[in-house]
């Protein structure tokens, strides 16, 4: 994960708070200063490293990727437009993610094994990168000839061309799962930093003219039509943030007439009827519907009964 947001080629800085001798003081490898920041309202701890800072290799890696290689958010942007190579991504409002791409003639075409972010290198064992990498030079898929030994070694290689490379909008590299973020499109986004692998892929391909993977949601909840029932979805995907107490019929179907319901959060894996309001928002967009509003009255009215 990354310690900090990157904006127009420059990187805020996290300065460690200094340690003090007064008693009960927390221990070197405790401080403040090591908690990162990400995306969501989340703090974890690192291996103590100093302040954040631009280096030498990540400015390098920056201007090549932000020049030289073609196309934007590889989500919102979509595919590299093949029949116009010469011409590079305006970079403006494009962030470079510590992802691990990796390249053919300059075209993003998949991602590594270790994607390493900045903060998680100074933690990383400096042999088994190595490893890695050569793996990605014997495979043909990288070039990267510096011994890494150390962990300033390390770092060198997270900042470079092969690892620090993927360019992603702002909604789509932090974009929280609990806020409105719509990307270039118009359409809604949550970031790689705040999304499972899955759902930050099928941001990339779902038909968003006809259908809203987040079922009118910011993030919170990710559906896939239901090839068994039309109109109908299927739960892909529910963050724990997710507020929603559906009304279940017995069967694991939800439903909205016939069944006395029983509630329960939403599941992975429930099939929600083309009456249910998120089967609705998927296949409305973002247009406010009627049935969806009279429908989540019913429910928070037997809630309220409860």
């Amino acid at each position: 994960m990354m310690t900090t947001t990157k904006k127009s080629g420059k990187s805020s800085k996290v300065a460690p708070k200094k340690h003090t001798s007064q008693k009960g003081a927390k221990p070197k490898g405790d401080s403040a200063g090591n908690r990162v920041k990400v995306g969501q309202p989340l703090i974890y701890r690192t291996k103590d490293h100093p302040p954040r800072a631009n280096s030498p290799e990540y400015n390098a890696t920056r201007k090549w990727l932000m020049n030289k290689v073609g196309g934007g958010c590889f989500i919102c942007g979509g595919p590299v437009d093949l029949s116009h190579p010469e011409a590079p991504a305006d970079a403006k409002g494009l962030q470079d993610h510590h992802g691990g791409g990796i390249y053919h003639n300059l075209i993003l075409v998949g991602f590594n094994l270790f994607p390493m972010e900045w903060a998680n290198g100074w933690g990383a064992n400096p042999a088994r990168v190595q490893d890695f990498v050569n793996q990605l030079n014997k495979a043909g898929l990288c070039s990267y000839k510096k011994p890494i030994k150390t962990v300033a070694d390390v770092m060198d290689w997270v900042d470079s061309e092969f690892n620090a490379n993927v360019k992603l909008c702002a909604p789509h590299h932090v974009g929280l799962q609990t806020q409105h973020t719509p990307d270039a499109n118009g359409h809604e986004a949550v970031g790689i930093h705040n999304a499972p692998w899955p759902v930050l892929a099928a941001q990339a391909t779902c038909d968003w003219d006809n259908f809203n993977m987040f079922a009118g949601t910011t993030g919170t909840l990710a559906v896939a039509p239901d090839p068994s029932h039309e109109g109908g979805v299927i739960v892909t995907y529910v963050d724990e943030s997710h507020p929603e107490v559906m009304a279940y019929a017995p069967s694991q179907k939800a439903t909205t007439a016939g069944v006395q319901p029983t509630f329960g959060k939403l599941k992975v894996g429930v099939s929600l009827d083309r009456t249910h309001p998120s089967a609705i928002a998927a296949f409305q967009g973002y247009r406010t519907n009627p049935a969806t509003e009279a429908f989540m009255a019913t429910v928070v009215s037997a809630k309220k009964r409860r």
